[in-house]
């Protein structure tokens, strides 16, 4: 019985060796072509499946079979171009996962002044870190304000968050 067309492939001979025009994922045994690509995901660690390299931009490929494999952002552009280098494709991808990231922390910011909002009483028991006479409260609704660094108020965000789920 043949294998199905998606797991074909031809090999031409060309003088004393055989060149195959098999997709190099499918050379390297990650899957059959076509692949295509299933998401983005801006997380550092771990190594491309193709090279080996390490990698910050985690992009999730899809082979015809439905299985997954992570490749960095030099070897996608395998998979997006055909084999082909194309930086485009793959600025375009990492500026999606770039958007979709900040939409998360926008996302976790409105929740988090939403809980600052729902419950007035949280963090009025705690004192200020440095400041006399003042609350914990008061310095994450400082941080909110917009005055302090986007750093701070991801340390704001995270408070919030652990006390909401301490609280239940």
């Amino acid at each position: 019985m043949d294998p199905p067309a998606s797991r074909q492939g031809s090999v031409r001979q060309a003088g004393p060796g055989a060149v195959s025009d098999l997709h190099p994922f499918q050379r390297a045994g990650l899957g059959f072509a076509p692949f295509t690509l299933a998401r983005v995901e801006r997380h550092a660690g771990g190594g491309c499946a193709y090279c080996g390299t390490m990698i910050s931009h985690r992009f999730v490929c899809r082979d015809v079979d439905g299985r997954e494999f992570v490749v960095g952002s030099d070897c996608i552009s395998r998979v997006l171009a055909g084999g082909r280098q194309d930086p485009k494709l793959v600025r375009d991808a990492q500026r999606a996962a770039a958007a979709a990231e900040q939409q998360d922390r926008e996302d976790r910011r409105r929740a988090a002044w939403a809980a600052l909002q729902a419950y007035p009483a949280l963090f009025t028991d705690k004192p200020h870190p440095w400041k006399t006479g003042a609350t914990l409260r008061d310095d994450i609704l400082y941080r909110f304000s917009g005055y302090s660094p986007q750093s701070e108020r991801r340390k704001a965000i995270v408070a919030i968050e652990r006390a909401l789920r301490a609280a239940g």
